[in-house]
This record gives structure tokens, C-alpha cells and sequence, in this order.
């Protein structure tokens, strides 16, 4: 399926369900932008995507030996993932590093401002850092490793032109995976649909298996494959159960039901022991605080 019949599916999907919230209209319209002149959403997402490649460019000029992976949205460009990169919804850059008190000394160096808030154990391997640039507040997320649950990352980095370093097609799989479902409980639907287009490239599923299988992500991609074939094939799941809890209405507004919401958080985790560390580290370091 390429990526005018993705984003027709996609489209029919949201269309034929009437509950979806602004996210939704502003995918709709920012994927349609690139063929309407005077598409505002677009031209406000291509905008601001020039701004991020302007930012890795100022990084590249001072980063001397510290290199970064550039990971999700803005590494979307070097696999041509979308046909133009103003349709493609962004909010800031993920770079991975190997020492985020390294490489924060480039990050304020370029004018950045670190944002100071509470870390709890689940994210306490990354920062965050903003600064206003003709007129777009950009916020760069450093990561030390991308997975709470994982003590040993091995990703295979790709050089490319642009003068930094993306995961590989294989590597990126896996972690789109991972954060749309393991990390996030399908929040987000163009996170969903960036996988759709990535599995147009020429994958090595067998690799991909063994390493869902390291990464303990095998129910992520699970998941994912179910709600894959609901939005882009009209494919509802077999077992009673699953239609149950993996429905239009849910993958359109994931939140909106509590209960199925943190009962798929649960489900997403491959080990119970990974769930209740999770949801118990949540309650103590952050839920309570609120």
C-alpha cells in the first residue's frame, strides 16, 4: 500500500467515525496540505520542520567528536518516509546520545535552555531543552537510551548525508513500535501511520522479530498489527476479547475510556513483573506527587 492509498485509508477511517479529536484534524490536514496551496496546517509543519534542520545543522558545525543518532520525525527525511516533510506532524528533535552531560554543553552553546522538571525512573534517561526561533518554540529531548525497561541498547547507526547518524530501517521498526505502544498506549494516530508507510520499505522481518524479542516488544507489535489492519484494511480482530478493547473508538481517542486505556497499558508489557514496575514506580514518583 503506498502512501496515497495509506492516507486515503486513513482518511475514510476518520471520516466514517465521527469521535476523533484536534489531532486527528490537524493530521488530515497537514497530510492533504502538500496538495492544497493554501493549506495552513502544511505550510505551518514545513515551516517548522526547516527550523529543526536548521538547528541539526548549527549541532553538526560545533559537535566536534560527539556523535548523535537523530531518532523518529526529523530521521524520517533520510528514508523519504513522507513525500514532502511538511506533512509529517512535528514537535521537537529526539537525538540519542551516548552522555547528555556531554552533549548538553552543545546544546546550550547554540542558545538553548534547559527545562527544568521532575524526572521519575521511567524517563529519567532523557532532557529536555527550548529555545523561541523566529517565533516557533523548538525543544530539543535528549536520550541516553530510548527504553525505561531495557539495561543493554544495541542500535545499528547509518551515516548519512545530512552529516548525522539514523537508526537503521530495521532498528527504527522496532522503535516506533515501541514507543507507540509499549511507552505511549497508541496516543498518537500519525505515530501509527508512520509505521503503515515504514513497512513499504524493503524490511527484514526476521531481524525485526529477533530483536522484538530482546527488547521484550513482541505485544507492542502485536497490538500494533491489530489496530494496523483495523485503520488501513477495515479488519476488526477475531477474538471476542480483542474487539472489545481494541475499537475505532479507542485508537481515535485512547484516553477517553480510563479503563481501557490503562487495561491495554497493562497487555502492552511483555512481562507482568516489567507492568507492575511500571505502574507501581507511576503511583510512588509521579502520581502521588499530584
Amino acid at each position: 500500500m503506498n502512501f496515497s492509498e495509506s492516507l486515503l485509508k486513513l482518511e475514510d477511517f476518520i471520516k466514517e467515525n465521527q469521535y476523533y479529536s484536534y489531532d486527528e484534524v490537524c493530521l488530515i490536514h497537514s497530510l492533504k496540505g502538500a496538495f492544497e496551496v493554501d493549506s495552513f496546517e502544511f505550510k505551518r509543519q514545513l515551516y517548522r520542520h526547516e527550523v529543526h534542520k536548521k538547528v541539526l545543522e548549527s549541532i553538526i558545525r560545533i559537535q566536534e567528536d560527539q556523535s548523535f543518532i537523530v531518532l523518529k520525525g526529523m530521521s524520517f527525511d533520510y528514508y523519504d518516509l513522507y513525500p514532502n516533510p511538511g506533512m509529517r506532524l512535528t514537535s521537537d528533535i529526539d537525538l540519542l546520545v551516548s552522555s547528555i552531560k556531554d552533549f548538553e554543553k552543545l546544546i546550550l552553546q547554540i542558545g538553548f535552555v534547559k527545562i527544568e522538571t521532575h524526572r521519575w525512573s521511567a524517563n529519567s534517561f532523557k532532557e529536555n531543552y527550548t529555545k523561541v526561533i523566529n517565533g516557533i518554540e523548538v525543544v530539543i529531548e535528549l536520550h541516553e537510551k530510548i527504553f525505561f525497561h531495557l539495561d543493554d541498547e544495541k542500535w545499528s547507526p547509518v551515516a548519512t548525508s545530512f552529516g548525522y547518524n539514523v537508526l537503521s530501517k530495521e532498528d527504527l521498526f522496532v522503535h516506533l513500535v515501541g514507543h507507540l505502544g509499549h511507552q505511549h498506549t497508541f496516543l498518537k494516530l500519525h505515530w501509527l501511520f508512520d509505521i503503515q508507510l515504514l513497512m513499504n520499505q524493503d524490511l527484514d522481518f526476521p531481524k525485526i522479530e529477533i530483536m522484538l524479542n530482546k527488547f521484550r516488544l513482541k505485544r507492542s507489535w502485536f497490538f500494533t498489527k491489530i489496530f494496523l489492519d483495523l485503520v488501513f484494511f477495515s479488519k476488526k480482530p477475531r477474538n471476542i476479547f480483542l474487539k472489545l478493547i481494541c475499537t475505532e473508538k479507542f485508537i481515535l481517542m485512547p484516553e477517553k475510556n480510563l479503563f481501557r486505556y490503562q487495561l491495554l497499558k497493562f497487555l502492552l508489557k511483555d512481562s507482568i513483573f516489567t507492568s507492575l514496575k511500571y505502574n507501581l514506580l507511576w503511583f510512588v514518583e509521579k502520581g502521588y506527587r499530584k
